[in-house]
């Protein structure tokens, strides 16, 4: 199945029609902010026509293969995830990089069935990440995911974290009903604390409008944490992940660097990953309903 999917993909040109093409790479290179509504719509209106009507996209040739990849991918799916569950190996983590990529675009098949690739997912998260450690396809998975799951416009993760009490809450809790800035920093990276600092004259304009900062600090030892803190002089409190304790940077993508930002919204969504203080203030205002 994998090598009908690379034909199609390498010689596009003889398995899809020209016109389908030619709007493809128009949808692709789509500046929806600055091109008159009208025009956008014209064009996710035609999208929307071939991808409710597949077989308009393809020739007669690349139609006959592509019926053939989707009749082997059905008698697959179903099962692969609990063979790899079973039995893990290596190729399973190129099948979890498909499913991921099959996900980027779930929105624009018509009857896209996403709950196979799901699965693989989650079986990469639950099992498939301790098996085969250092070995560089992890880092594409997590690449992968990231550029799946944090992007603005889609639902900010759910996660476990310690709170300052000492009791391990869902993240979710933390942030209900405000515009939250998720903030993972860590005492060892330096442009990580230069953001945060640069966040705190934002912060204090408008923590008492409904903003908030969620700092999470990646230590091995909590005193880093607190001397950084306190140096740097941030007016809220952070979070600790102790050595990793409830696996946060991998969850939300970070792999094992210095941190991100993530800039939410009150009913959960990614509003922003910029780390640019600049660029986060009127992106916060707007969503306080500020003018």
């Amino acid at each position: 199945m994998e090598r009908i999917n690379r034909e199609l993909e390498e010689h596009k040109e003889k398995y899809f029609k020209p016109e389908f093409l030619s709007l493809m790479q128009i949808a692709e290179n789509l500046d929806r902010e600055s091109l008159p509504k009208a025009y956008v719509d014209s064009i996710e209106h035609v999208m929307d026509f071939y991808y409710d009507n597949e077989r308009e996209s393809y020739t007669d040739e690349g139609w006959q293969l592509f019926q053939r990849a989707n009749s082997l991918d059905s008698l697959t799916n179903p099962f692969r995830s609990e063979y790899y569950a079973e039995h893990p190996m290596l190729w399973a983590y190129y099948h979890v990089l498909q499913s991921i990529e099959m996900l980027k675009f779930a929105n624009v098949y018509h009857n896209f069935d996403a709950t196979p690739h799901e699965q693989m997912v989650a079986l990469y998260e639950s099992k498939l990440h301790n098996l085969y450690k250092g070995h560089p396809i992890h880092e594409q998975i997590t690449t992968a995911l990231t550029a799946l799951r944090f992007q603005p416009g889609k639902p900010y993760i759910d996660y476990n974290v310690r709170n300052t009490d000492g009791q391990i809450v869902p993240i979710s809790s933390l942030i209900r009903g405000k515009v939250a800035l998720i903030d993972l920093w860590a005492s060892w990276c330096g442009p990580c604390r230069r953001h945060s600092k640069a966040m705190i004259p934002v912060y204090e304009r408008y923590k008492d409008k409904g903003f908030t900062v969620v700092a999470i600090a990646r230590e091995r030892k909590r005193e880093d944490m607190e001397n950084a803190a306190k140096k740097d002089g941030y007016p809220w409190q952070s979070l600790l992940e102790l050595n990793d304790e409830n696996d946060v940077w991998r969850k939300n993508g970070a792999g094992n660097g210095g941190g991100a930002m993530f800039l939410i919204d009150r009913d959960g969504t990614i509003l922003s990953t910029s780390t640019d203080a600049e660029e986060l203030e009127p992106i916060i205002k707007k969503a306080l309903n500020i003018e």
